[in-house]
């Protein structure tokens, strides 16, 4: 509770700024792709006490959901709501009330935004077969032996995080070793073609696929 004290008096010296907090309002995450009920009180306390402190802050719902927690490549949605502020200040004069009545709305919005899906960009698969494997080729050799590395992770919420992690952190290094490869073996003006064509290849492959 303590720590909490700490991260509520620096989100409220943030909001006294005018700048953004970014709350995750249902507390600690399960791998579900539906809304966790009931919400944190965090966001609430955080909006009423920035009327207090005379600022005109807002909430604004947002909805993120991933087609899958372990597969790739994947597919993200990310839906807004409308932002409310004061005028739900006016519910009661009781703190307790207040928060119910944001919440209440929050809840509202999320479940809303949470039937909303966005279809991928279509883009012929014929014509991304060829890039895509060679993309496939080119990149297999980095992904799979990081995917074991954090499959002993899998199961948990941690698993995607390491991945990516550990993939946003390798791959430039996996990259430049293959463009150091080939500028001392067949020169420089190569090697810097194909660290401009392996990361189109491999976008190729996660629209392939």
């Amino acid at each position: 509770l303590s720590k909490n004290d700490v991260t509520f008096e620096l989100c409220r010296e943030i909001i006294k700024k005018g700048e953004h907090v970014l709350i995750f309002v249902e507390g600690f995450c399960l791998h579900q792709i539906t809304l966790q009920t009931p919400l944190k009180k965090g966001a609430p306390r955080l909006l009423i006490q920035g009327w207090k402190d005379g600022a005109d802050v807002k909430l604004l719902p947002v909805w993120i959901r991933f087609n899958s927690f372990t597969a790739f490549p994947k597919e993200v949605d990310i839906n807004f709501g409308s932002a409310f502020g004061k005028e739900l200040a006016g519910v009661s004069n009781e703190e307790g009330v207040m928060m119910q009545a944001i919440n209440k709305e929050t809840e509202r919005q999320l479940l809303q935004l949470s039937t909303i899906t966005h279809s991928r960009a279509g883009i012929p698969t014929a014509l991304l077969f060829l890039p895509a494997l060679l993309g496939f080729i080119t990149h297999v050799w980095l992904y799979v032996p990081v995917q074991q590395l954090a499959r002993k992770l899998q199961g948990s919420i941690h698993y995607d995080s390491v991945l990516f992690t550990v993939l946003a952190l390798s791959y430039p290094l996996y990259l430049l070793g293959i463009m150091l490869v080939l500028c001392f073996s067949v020169g420089i003006f190569y090697a810097l073609a194909v660290g401009l064509v392996l990361p189109l290849l491999a976008r190729s492959y996660t629209l392939w696929k």
